[in-house]
């Protein structure tokens, strides 16, 4: 898979689990979605992590703007 959209927040996900989702789908990169509820702190926690431990190419897409997805 080329390009994961990884959910970072929600009532149901915990980070480990995210981090383990991403780990075995091995995309080539990942952005997250459902993100709403986190704040600029919790964002910047998850991204972190994600970037860290994800094992691929992690970034998010900054407000306005668009990646192609492949």
């Amino acid at each position: 898979m080329a390009t994961l959209l990884v959910p970072a927040a929600a009532p149901w996900l915990k980070l480990s689990e995210a981090l383990d989702f991403v780990r075995a789908v091995r995309p080539e990169r990942a952005f997250p979605i459902h993100d709403a509820t986190l704040n600029e702190l919790g964002q910047e926690y998850f991204d972190g992590w994600l970037d860290f431990k994800g094992g691929t190419e992690y970034a998010r897409i900054p407000v306005g703007e668009s990646v192609t997805i492949r």
